[in-house]
């Protein structure tokens, strides 16, 4: 008889295969994609756009994406909750949707220095965004507890490849800022789609004895998701305010190279890995031995890749781009150096929700997001993009190690 556990390492290696070779052929695409925008876009637009992308973050206070690794968590009764959580789903969506709208005036105020009507329509767009992802979490859920890696890699790598067409398509014919935000509104919508039709029929009828389960560990869950999201947007949301629209474009466009590497494999592994740690929970030590097999993987690969593309920063900006980005040199190089400690983020997170210990994860984050708040904002005033690149890559640092110990540590259920 086969050992589970091997055969839960072969599911997590092919899943781990096929999340990262959809997520390599679009960040290829992403890189060609970026030169273009980084073209088309001045500093200053590039810097509205992701302010806008950085507050639409901040307005979802409740991540409909949430509900997915909740129902996860509880797999082994997934098809008596799903249509319960898939009911919870169309009222936060809509709740969320109306909330981001709500909050467009107060974000006018916030960042003066960008023009209202400006910023105020960037930031309706994707208001849209929590409604559509509640239309496919339940049906995303699904397919990741059967462990159909190989489906939702070919929709996640189709869609994303669609909307960075789009953006460059944008892009060109002028759509400045809008070009950085319309696309991924309309990949949710499509991802949405897409997994109903995977997935397959939904299962009928609520359960509303487990209503009160599914909105305690959600709520929990999306809070804690909430704040990362937030701690993940911080130096933009910090910078938008304390620092002048070209400063934000620097920082962004700096920030979106040097992420690529945990993009590509440490982001996609994440998700991964939460079902098979599951799989695991009455097995701590082999769940913890997992782990540490992951993080070590993880780190000789994009430690080394993080300090490669920090020593060669410099020759490869001022060969690609135009000398408009050469002050994001400097950031990006920072940047990258922190990335060598922010891969044990997503292992580290992914292991938590498998233990259900959403309150550990929700206090992680928390914990975190009030250091990092008080240092970007220092940081910002007294030495920009680049203090901001220091105090990001120093607080990941700290926060990711705490975590990691606290994560493969006592106190699981």
């Amino acid at each position: 008889m086969a050992d589970p556990a091997q055969s839960y390492a072969a599911a997590a290696a092919k899943g781990g295969a096929w999340a990262t070779l959809q997520s390599v052929a679009n960040k290829v695409a992403t890189i060609g994609a970026t030169y273009v925008v980084a073209r088309q876009l001045s500093p200053e637009q590039y810097g509205a756009g992701n302010v806008a992308l950085a507050l639409s973050t901040a307005f979802v206070v409740l991540a409909p994406t949430s509900m997915s690794d909740v129902l996860v968590a509880h797999q082994s009764r997934f098809a008596a909750l799903a249509g319960q959580a898939r009911r919870i789903m169309g009222f936060v969506g809509g709740a969320m949707l109306l909330l981001a709208l709500l909050m467009i005036p107060a974000a006018n105020a916030m960042y003066a220095q960008f023009p209202a009507w400006t910023l105020g329509c960037l930031l309706a767009v994707p208001a849209f965004r929590p409604l559509l992802d509640a239309l496919g979490v339940v049906a995303q859920a699904d397919l990741r507890c059967r462990l159909e890696y190989r489906r939702i890699a070919l929709v996640d790598g189709t869609v994303q490849f669609g909307a960075t067409m789009l953006t460059v398509a944008l892009a060109l014919g002028g759509a400045g800022s809008l070009s950085i935000i319309l696309p991924q509104v309309v990949a949710a919508g499509v991802k949405a789609f897409l997994f109903r039709r995977a997935a397959g029929p939904p299962a009928r009828g609520a359960r509303p004895d487990a209503a009160r389960e599914l909105w305690r560990g959600f709520v929990t869950m999306a809070l804690g998701q909430y704040v990362h999201n937030v701690l993940v947007s911080l130096e933009i949301l910090v910078l938008g305010m304390v620092a002048t629209e070209a400063e934000s474009g620097i920082f962004s466009f700096a920030f979106v190279l040097a992420v690529q590497a945990n993009a590509i494999i440490g982001f996609q592994v994440g998700g991964v890995l939460q079902p098979i740690f599951g799989r695991l929970a009455q097995e701590p030590e082999r769940q913890l031995a997992s782990y540490l097999r992951v993080m070590r993987a993880l780190g000789m690969g994009i430690v080394a890749i993080s300090c490669l593309q920090a020593a060669l920063a410099p020759r490869l900006f001022r060969l690609v781009f135009d000398a408009k980005w050469e002050p994001s040199i400097a950031v990006f190089m920072v940047l990258s150096v922190g990335q060598a400690f922010y891969f044990g983020t997503a292992p580290t997170m992914a292991l938590l929700k498998a233990q259900r210990r959403f309150g550990a994860y929700l206090a992680w984050q928390a914990s975190q997001l009030a250091v990092s708040a008080a240092a970007f904002a220092w940081s910002a005033r007294a030495g920009g993009a680049v203090g901001v690149a220091w105090a990001s890559a120093a607080t990941w640092a700290i926060g990711v190690l705490a975590a990691a110990m606290v994560a493969s540590g006592s106190g699981r259920p």
